[in-house]
């Protein structure tokens, strides 16, 4: 029979569980900011991309989860809204994201998918702007999940494809192989054209696109990767 939980103790570990959840927020976001403001960042937006955002029109951005960390600096409070996984990973991701101004909606392909895109559907009738990491949270590397184009597809909104490089910057040896960039490291930042995916697809078609847009922001990737002067030894298929 298991043992009946001391109610003390149960208080004691949320009150920490909170705390932590508060210090990682608020330090994690300070860091960010910290590093962010020492980037020698260079942006590169389309006319088209920079008329929506003007006008207020909603977005889809997509973006490798590796290179990820310029654009939580690059696009802070700009309300846009970001899918974060329901892993106990990604309640810190939250707090972070959210003291820097995105908003958050829980789920991922693996957990919450379905609830996660009614949320995003409704929020895309009123104007919003999404960031999704399509081979996120837990790869495979550089493969586009099919998330993106399905709430590209019933939404309408374009996809616009977001690529980051800072060179020098550390690589971290996790699947995604996460780039921070150094201090007063050299940073771009290159958003593609606005994509328009069709609202009516087959099965054919549907991977078609997926296919070709997750060929398109690698390729983003190398570029951003050569204006930023990444060392050619540093970049890694």
């Amino acid at each position: 029979m298991r043992p009946e939980a001391d109610p003390a103790e149960a208080r004691a570990a949320g009150w920490r569980e909170r705390l932590a959840l508060w210090a990682v927020g608020f330090f994690g976001s300070a860091l960010i900011l910290l590093f962010g403001w020492t980037w020698r960042t260079r942006q590169i937006i389309p006319p088209g991309v920079r008329e929506r955002i003007d006008v207020g029109q909603g977005i889809v951005y997509a973006f490798w989860h590796g290179r990820l960390l310029p654009l939580v600096f690059s696009h802070r409070r700009r309300g846009i809204v970001v899918l974060v996984s329901m892993h106990r990973d990604g309640e810190y991701i939250a707090r972070t994201i959210e003291a820097l101004g995105f908003r958050t909606v829980r789920g991922s392909t693996t957990r919450g998918g379905a609830r996660a895109l009614a949320s995003l559907l409704a929020l895309a009738r009123r104007g919003a702007s999404f960031g999704i990491t399509p081979d996120g949270p837990r790869g495979p590397r550089h493969v586009l999940q099919p998330g993106v184009i399905t709430l590209a597809s019933r939404s309408g909104l374009p996809v616009v494809l977001l690529a980051t490089s800072g060179h020098p910057a550390w690589e971290a040896r996790s699947w995604d192989r996460f780039l921070v960039p150094r201090p007063f490291a050299r940073c771009v930042v290159l958003s593609s054209e606005p994509i328009f995916v069709p609202r009516e697809l087959d099965e054919a078609s549907f991977e078609s696109w997926r296919s070709e847009i997750e060929t398109r922001l690698t390729d983003l990737v190398h570029e951003a990767d050569r204006l930023a002067g990444r060392p050619e030894e540093a970049v890694r298929s």
